[in-house]
């Protein structure tokens, strides 16, 4: 990692690096699959294969730990840091690896036995694939309702109802 020393000095006064932290999401993230995943939004396509590429795309990043420092404000939650936590990118992947095509396409379609055959298959427990299924819910529904402020912030620019 190049060393910058303003960036160094905004770490350790616990303000973060968010220029670096960009810096790393950009040679991660190319900007065509961004606007695939974006569109794909847009349509209500966001499934568990979008969710799983997102996470790994996470992962590629780096550390969470060296993540959260980068960001202002973080700092006590890099103090407190539990070395598990990585573990929150690891258990989905398992849990959709276990799940059929379908079942990733069409996560709201699976009900309570599908859910117990993927833990059993996965070797989790349902309540974690419960959990897997409400953290890309509320990640669909914020992601959707980006997309509404996004929307409704346009039309009140261009004065369209």
């Amino acid at each position: 990692e190049p060393f910058h020393s303003d960036r160094l000095a905004g770490r350790i006064l616990g303000m973060g690096d968010v220029v670096s932290f960009v810096e790393k999401a950009e040679a991660v993230i190319q900007k065509k699959e961004a606007q695939h995943i974006a569109m794909r939004v847009r349509r209500k396509e966001f499934d568990l294969n979008d969710y799983l590429v997102q996470l790994r795309k996470i992962r590629k990043m780096g550390n969470l730990k060296d993540m959260l420092s980068a960001l202002p404000g973080m700092g006590k939650y890099v103090k407190e840091w539990d070395p598990d936590t990585q573990l929150m990118f690891d258990i989905p992947e398992v849990i959709i690896h276990s799940m059929t095509p379908y079942e990733r396409r069409y996560p709201d379609k699976v009900k309570k036995d599908r859910r117990l055959r993927i833990a059993k298959g996965s070797g989790r427990s349902i309540q974690e694939v419960n959990a897997l299924f409400k953290r890309y819910e509320s990640l669909r529904t914020l992601l959707s309702k980006g997309q509404a402020t996004k929307n409704s912030f346009l039309r009140q620019k261009l004065n369209i109802s």
